[in-house]
């Protein structure tokens, strides 16, 4: 018998229907696995500056990633601010890996970074100077939640046109005793 294979299927089919098991039917969609991100391609220096905030809002380790430059184009530099220098002598892109997947692991509510850019200078490379001001609720009790002080953000452009941070040299505002960044980058890296 050539035809027993469709007739098989014919058959089965038939009792599907039949049994009413609705294969046929459309169902709900399943819920996104992972939350939106607001990533855009970094192809101006203020790209860059709106991934920093937008990674830190959605706690997203990757788009934070994403804010530095390729290290196999330029290595990275962070200088900490001057309270903390002696203890961060070197600091990498697998230390700021770190330090931010620590410190979003136990977060409760939503970070915010705000920023007001003292000024910019645009040749081939654009450096930032901004004064910022950081909440970020961990859970840590014994880790500021709040920080601020003035980041001067070195940004330059890769071989593929895309913009990184290349370096970040943090500092203390001056007359204020608040903690700096580079406070939570010391704490959080474990």
């Amino acid at each position: 018998m050539p035809h027993a294979p469709a007739l098989i299927l014919a058959a089965t089919l038939a009792l599907l229907s039949v049994q009413g098991c609705d294969i046929f039917q459309t169902r709900e969609p399943a819920p996104p696995t992972q939350s939106t991100s607001t990533f855009e391609p970094p192809v101006t220096p203020d790209a860059v500056l709106h991934n920093l905030q937008s990674a830190i809002r959605e706690n997203n380790l990757d788009n934070y990633l994403r804010c530095f430059i390729d290290t196999t184009f330029r290595p990275f530099a962070f200088v900490p601010s001057q309270d903390l220098r002696p203890n961060i002598t070197v600091w990498t892109l697998e230390d700021e890996r770190r330090y931010f997947r620590s410190m979003g692991a136990t977060i409760d509510g939503t970070p915010l970074l705000t920023n007001a850019i003292q000024n910019t200078t645009f040749y081939a490379d654009s450096t930032y100077n901004v004064n910022y001001s950081l909440y970020f609720p961990h859970k840590d009790p014994f880790a500021p939640k709040f920080v601020r002080g003035n980041m001067q953000l070195h940004l330059a452009i890769d071989p593929q046109g895309r913009w990184g941070i290349d370096q970040w040299r943090d500092n203390r505002l001056p007359a204020t005793t608040d903690s700096t960044w580079s406070y939570l980058k010391f704490w959080f890296d474990k």
